[in-house]
């Protein structure tokens, strides 16, 4: 059976903390009116509405807390059975006029001048911008003016609302597990949602160039398996010292994880306070559901393939037998037993930093137990019959993506490097060969398989593969090395793709519906292999030991025209990349703000 950290695709691993008050407004003093004004785009004010009963908003279907009861984020060090202190007076911690973005184009204007009778919110701060909101689900009942002055009551109605959030969003690993984070984050700050990204280092200023606040922590991933100890792990054949250098490698990048969370989100002088909800990427999930738990705060996982208890698929790597789906179930149930007898220790050791007491069951075990959603991003059509059996609990969404808008300013864009876009547009389409991150023992060697194979079938090749320079190969004209490229704007261009079966790779090529070969190197690859086989859409083998004849004869099987038919029908009906970010964050908007999904 396989770790769980592996199956997700892994191969290593001051603001102030102020507890936000949460108070019912009944207690504070003198009454406040409610204005609503026009949007710049309306073209009459929002109508105050008297005896009206305000429609319940969609929301989590498991019961809530009121506002006053709700427990909300402080600092891992804080102490948070002491209840938060009401303010003595309103006007001390509010700007004269509050915002509140609604859906509906309409915005109000809340002239904070005291308290409201029977009135049930939470104001909250926003960093030092001191930007307050009101709190979601409440039903607001308020006393407000109507246009003579004279004070009446009455009930604000809203088409629809939401309250604004502070989010986290952590997704780590190389940069198909970053991006479709990314594209959640943007989307959540578009609807007017806080977002902090926490990301390993070296995608920090690829999410902050699209706009978006992020930290790093962690290694950095793009030079993990550059160092020297690294190295070492590559270049020696005695399985013992592979495993240990490996388990030194990934301990490594779990130390460095914890300590830069903690300082992001706990500590005695946390960067971030006021977290209303944390989200996390597949790797260093069960990290998250723990400052989770510490936080008080609602959970939500992000996955990128079909990676716990189903009956669809085995929880063997590369099994493309079609078993039965209670072996399958079991394959899963047995995968988690193991894998949780070899890393609770660990876990629980990671719990106790945390002043949490023990882990009561596997991660997979507590996730469901605490109903906590599981998002799945990645297309339904892949897995046929998934959607249905897992329904609800773990909806599948599709691929998530960068909006074009985002894409055009990204330096990695072919159209940015005139060199290579001369060389797509001016010959026959290429076949695009790139192995990601995955650590390479002899790239010369493998570059000139590349170049015998492509050579064989008639083909051009765009690499992307470390320690290539960049630009047309001298001796070999239909041959360009590039190293980071937009798959959205490359893929196009293309004939076919050769990966190493990543998930984001592998998304990016039935995108563009392009016939594929996954060449995998481990962790979750060679799911991804067995599926585009099953699909029909290629072909699928191992990267180590690959040579000129597996790569010719699958080059060929990608090439034919069923195959090239197979790949343009499957991605005529992906979900669009739009579409699947909007589900994945209506989803997210959902978790309520009392983190009742974070209990074991």
């Amino acid at each position: 059976m396989f770790d769980s950290t592996l199956r997700q695709g892994s191969n290593a691993e001051s603001w102030k903390a102020i507890p936000r008050p949460c108070w019912d407004c009944s207690s504070l003093g003198e009454r406040p009116f409610i204005r609503a004004v026009p949007a710049v785009d309306s073209s009459s004010p929002a109508r105050i509405r008297s005896t009206v009963d305000l429609p319940q908003p969609d929301g989590p279907s498991s019961e809530r807390k009121a506002p006053s009861e709700v427990r909300r984020s402080t600092s891992c060090s804080a102490v948070t059975d002491e209840p938060p202190r009401r303010p003595a007076d309103l006007n001390s911690l509010v700007s004269p006029e509050m915002s509140i973005p609604v859906p509906s184009g309409r915005a109000v204007l809340v002239m904070a001048t005291g308290s409201v009778s029977g009135m049930s919110a939470e104001l909250i701060s926003r960093d030092a911008r001191r930007r307050w909101f009101l709190l979601r689900y409440a039903r607001v009942t308020a006393l407000a003016t109507d246009h003579r002055g004279s004070w009446h009551s009455a009930t604000t109605v809203f088409d629809d609302y939401r309250a604004v959030m502070q989010i986290v969003l952590m997704f780590y690993g190389s940069r198909g597990d970053i991006q479709p984070g990314v594209a959640a984050g943007l989307e959540l700050q578009r609807r007017g949602h806080d977002v902090v990204l926490a990301v390993p280092p070296n995608f920090v200023d690829f999410a902050t160039s699209l706009g978006l606040r992020a930290y790093p922590v962690g290694l950095d991933t793009s030079s993990v398996w550059d160092t020297p100890d690294a190295k070492r792990i590559l270049a020696t054949k005695n399985p013992y010292t592979r495993f240990k250098l490996a388990t030194e490698t990934i301990k490594a990048g779990f130390a460095a994880f914890d300590e830069d969370m903690f300082g992001l989100l706990c500590g005695p002088d946390p960067l971030l306070s006021g977290v209303d909800a944390l989200v996390s990427g597949p790797l260093c999930q069960e990290r998250m559901y723990g400052f989770a738990e510490r936080l008080g705060v609602p959970f939500t996982v992000m996955r990128f393939g079909p990676f716990s208890e189903n009956g669809i698929i085995s929880a063997v790597p590369g099994v493309t037998r079609n078993l039965p789906a209670v072996v399958n179930r079991a394959s899963w149930r047995l995968s988690d037993a193991v894998t949780w007898t070899f890393t609770k220790g660990a876990e629980n050791n990671f719990r106790k930093k945390l002043d949490l007491g023990p882990a009561s069951g596997s991660l997979q075990e507590r996730l469901k137990r605490g109903g906590v959603i599981q998002v799945q991003a990645y297309d339904p059509i892949v897995f046929p019959g998934l959607a249905e059996e897992w329904g609800e609990a773990k909806p599948i969404v599709g691929y998530l993506d960068l909006p074009a808008a985002a894409r055009g300013g990204l330096t990695e864009s072919s159209r940015s490097d005139p060199a290579l876009w001369s060389w797509l547009t001016e010959g026959d389409r290429p076949i695009h060969v790139t192995f990601g991150s995955v650590p390479v023992r002899d790239p010369d060697a493998l570059t000139e398989t590349i170049i015998r194979a492509t050579s064989a079938v008639g083909v051009r090749a765009l690499i992307t593969m470390k320690g290539r320079p960049d630009g047309q190969d001298p001796e070999h004209p239909d041959v360009y090395y590039a190293r980071a490229l937009d798959h959205g704007a490359v893929l196009p261009q293309c004939r076919a793709v050769v990966h190493h079966g990543g998930a984001g790779t592998t998304a990016a090529g039935l995108r563009a519906g392009l016939p594929t070969m996954i060449c995998s190197g481990g962790a979750d690859q060679a799911y991804w292999g067995a599926q585009v086989t099953r699909l029909k859409v290629g072909t699928a083998t191992r990267l180590k030991g690959l040579d000129g004849a597996t790569l010719t004869a699958g080059l060929r099987e990608i090439l034919a025209p069923e195959t090239d038919e197979h790949a343009r029908l499957l991605a005529q009906h992906l979900i669009g990349p739009d579409v699947a970010v909007a589900r994945a964050v209506d989803i997210l908007e959902k978790m309520g703000p009392s983190g009742e999904q974070t209990r074991r």
